[in-house]
């Protein structure tokens, strides 16, 4: 829930190297309560009664999938038990929701990280804190040479509302497919995609590599290679053109 309002407010309320972004979590043994502020610069920014009124639209409607503000309304109607939106002191949006909790307990003791996490950790504790890492390239695809090659073409915006259908033929794709092969995934088209799909796309490159195999992004837009690269798959995933 929280990263779907943190990304609508990054993309609609937000000015690129300009903005902040305010979370607040409070919780109790009742309730838990997130609140995301943006500033409002951005281009695509509305004031908080019109979004009010979308989203009241989008609750009455029951194919959310076909309207515009649908992870919104969505969140309202299926994942929280109360939201408000108000003006943000920060001079955009403030979106809070609240969450009650049925039975509260001791968190459970956290995992050790695994695969790609774990390399990350374990370079993150090697390096002294004063020292600078340079900055890295994405990967770039090299030829493929005899491999089978397998490409799938994505459009659109890829969220909460149609991940399913989007991730699951990619899903049975890659179990199905032979060592030593690539997954080329074509972005020419895509305009958005959650961190859901991120997670996905995690899996898929490790289960390729499992295969000796590769994966190949396609025609990434700016603001989606940007996302993969602040949560480290370009260092491991390859683009092109």
């Amino acid at each position: 829930m929280v990263d779907e309002l943190f990304m609508n407010a990054v993309r609609y309320g937000s000015t690129e190297n300009k903005s902040s972004v305010y979370i607040t979590f409070e919780y109790d043994e009742d309730e838990a309560q997130f609140t995301i502020e943006d500033d409002g610069t951005g281009p695509n920014a509305i004031p908080a009664d019109k979004l009010r009124g979308i989203i009241q639209k989008n609750e009455e409607n029951k194919d959310l999938t076909r309207t515009s503000g649908r992870g919104l309304s969505m969140i309202t109607k299926v994942w929280t038990d109360q939201m408000t939106i108000a003006e943000s002191e920060h001079g955009g949006i403030a979106i809070s929701i609240k969450k009650k909790v049925d039975a509260f307990s001791a968190p459970p003791p956290p995992m050790p990280p695994t695969g790609l996490l774990k390399q990350a950790v374990e370079r993150a504790e090697a390096t002294p804190p004063a020292m600078v890492q340079p900055e890295r390239e994405p990967i770039a695809a090299k030829p493929i040479q005899g491999m089978p090659l397998y490409e799938v073409k994505l459009s659109g915006e890829i969220d909460q509302s149609n991940i399913e259908e989007v991730v699951a033929p990619i899903h049975d794709q890659v179990g199905a497919m032979p060592l030593n092969s690539v997954l080329a995934l074509d972005f020419s088209d895509v305009s958005y995609i959650n961190s859901t799909f991120i997670g996905n796309l995690a899996s898929w490159y490790t289960a390729m590599h499992k295969k000796g195999g590769r994966v190949i992004l396609k025609g990434v837009k700016k603001n989606i290679s940007e996302v993969l690269e602040l949560v480290g798959l370009l260092n491991v995933i390859e683009l092109t053109k």
